[in-house]
């Protein structure tokens, strides 16, 4: 592939995330402020908004491992977010998007601590049944790994306003299905997500799209001045 071609390819990319980039500008419009009982009253929707009234816990997450390793990806989890004091048996309908290696790292904890606990349950219910004398250490162990999980939960727990854009879209490593079956029914099918990092910035977006065009432009005049110096 030429320079001429690279060049183009290009200048198309930026016309296109920076005719975005201005077409997402005048379509979010104006930040407003909403609760998130009118954000779920008025089903999917998009926006830039300030939400209130909302309480999620930053390990209630719906996350993506690594294919090779396994391990649980940083970027792009999706938190579960739900009115202050609505029942958690629900399948929610707000979805906030969260980087965080910190919380990635404190995942991967949190489930080797449920495996043992999950583990110990079990044996519980087999020493139960057969009458054999319980393990103390095995449960002591146990009991201790459920204590650390419930003060990590607690760490984590958040009800304060979030700012940010609300689309029905979803981040580009997922699809609305995956989301959905990652789940497990707990998120309801008409979900939108929040963006928290999400600025309008449209004199950027607008020189991205323009850089784009002049570059075209330059390409263009180049190749029209080679040919006509070939046919000459």
């Amino acid at each position: 592939m030429n320079l001429g071609c690279l060049g183009m390819l290009a200048g198309l990319g930026l016309m296109y995330f920076g005719g975005s980039g201005v077409y997402d500008y005048f379509t979010v419009g104006e930040k407003q402020s909403i609760t998130i009982e009118e954000l779920i009253e008025g089903g999917p929707s998009s926006g830039w908004y300030e939400i209130t009234g909302a309480e999620w816990n930053e390990m209630e997450t719906l996350y993506q491992q690594d294919d090779e390793t396994r391990r649980y990806k940083a970027e792009n989890m999706l938190v579960l977010v739900r009115p202050v004091g609505a029942d958690r048996n629900e399948p929610v309908q707000i979805l906030l998007n969260q980087n965080s290696g910190e919380i990635a790292l404190k995942l991967s904890t949190t489930a080797t601590l449920d495996a043992l606990v999950q583990s110990t349950e079990t044996y519980m219910d087999s020493v139960q049944s057969s009458g054999e004398p319980i393990d103390a250490e095995r449960l002591q162990s146990a009991i201790e790994a459920n204590d650390r999980l419930a003060e990590t939960y607690a760490e984590h727990e958040r009800s304060e306003p979030i700012t940010g854009r609300v689309s029905t879209s979803v981040p580009s490593t997922w699809s609305r299905a995956e989301v959905l079956q990652t789940s497990g029914g707990q998120v309801a099918e008409n979900f939108v997500t929040i963006d928290p990092d999400y600025e309008p910035d449209f004199w950027g977006s607008a020189g991205m799209f323009g850089g784009g065009l002049v570059l075209l432009i330059i390409i263009g005049a180049f190749s029209m001045a080679r040919t006509t110096e070939e046919i000459e």
